[in-house]
């Protein structure tokens, strides 16, 4: 593995690690969180337009590229990453950061579901106990985060127009970054599929940055209207927009937490293209490790006993992810 595989791995952990700390410090919890993904992909777009250019890549793109290609491609997992997207913001608010990136972790579940529906890629014994660790750990948490409910002080925002203080609904939290890990999942093997038919097509396959800006653009495009479709009814964020306007409770500091989680994205297509897929899950447990540090030092409530126990527990069930994708792989290339 060449440097830029091993700095795509440190970039993605460190993005893991802080996220969900950056996003409870530095984001209104009254924030429409559509919006806030909208600009999220935004600089994304943005990001990955500069460094492209600046590596001169765009005559090799464009000799491949075709919009037939692209939409088969990018559409479809831009839609689910944008779902993902906006029930990761939600369920920011409403739990702990160190128990959203273990309860999060699920989202190797959803993978080992699609990858077997959609690619045929059955699991190994190793994954399939590291799949039994990670769903007893989320239960834990569950059951951890319902007993002490209504205790956290921290993001207790109160809003501004209407006096009224947030309060947390871990239930919420927990539904939303469940379903969140879900969509993970389907749109990781989706995007595995993609990257895989795109390299058989042809030698170089998908430039990893360019299609990071492709699901972007797409992902935009599909918010936009949907947003329009919920004003036409008055419901959801639609109606917040009509109520509240379009940046209601944001304002520059927003920008802290959504370029963290694009200058993530774009490492994660890095890190596909230059570390492998398996490497990824090393940077999962580096970004744990950087959250339960962090967690340590600057939260005011203490960790919970299922916290502590959680954090090794989640980071040996990656671990035997990993050694389980070796070994597939392994045999792979002997057959």
């Amino acid at each position: 593995m060449e440097w830029q595989g091993y700095a795509s791995i440190a970039l993605v952990a460190v993005q893991v690690g802080v996220q969900p700390l950056l996003t409870i410090q530095y984001l209104s919890v009254y924030a429409n969180k559509t919006v806030v993904v909208i600009i999220q992909e935004l600089v994304k777009i943005v990001g990955g337009i500069i460094t492209l250019t600046l590596a001169n890549q765009w005559n090799e793109i464009a000799k491949i590229w075709n919009f037939r290609e692209s939409l088969e491609l990018a559409f479809f997992p831009s839609l689910i990453y944008s779902i993902q997207n906006v029930l990761a913001f939600v369920a920011y608010d409403h739990l702990d950061p160190l128990t959203f990136n273990l309860i999060n972790q699920t989202k190797i579940i959803s993978a080992a579901v699609f990858l077997y529906l959609l690619l045929k890629r059955k699991q190994t014994q190793r994954q399939l106990l590291s799949l039994v660790i990670v769903f007893f750990v989320a239960v834990m948490l569950s059951i951890d985060t319902e007993a002490h409910k209504g205790q956290s002080k921290t993001s207790q925002q109160t809003n501004s127009s209407t006096g009224s203080t947030f309060k947390k609904n871990e239930e919420f939290g927990l539904s939303a970054v469940l379903a969140a890990s879900l969509f993970s999942g389907l749109a990781g093997t989706l995007v595995q599929k993609a990257l895989q038919q795109s390299a058989s097509t042809n030698n170089s396959g998908r430039n990893s940055l360019f299609y990071t800006i492709e699901m972007g653009f797409y992902g935009i495009v599909l918010m936009v209207l949907r947003l329009c479709f919920e004003m036409y009814l008055h419901i959801l964020d639609g109606k917040k927009i009509i109520e509240k306007g379009v940046f209601h409770d944001l304002n520059w500091t927003c920008l802290v937490p959504i370029t963290s989680n694009a200058v993530g994205g774009i490492g994660v297509g890095m890190l596909t293209k230059y570390a492998g897929v398996i490497n990824k899950s090393y940077a999962m447990i580096l970004g744990i490790m950087i959250t339960g540090i962090l967690r340590c030092l600057f939260w005011e409530e203490p960790m919970t006993v299922a916290m502590i126990a959680g954090v090794p527990m989640v980071m040996l069930s990656i671990y035997l992810n990993i050694q389980g994708s070796a070994e597939t792989k392994s045999k792979e290339k002997t057959s």
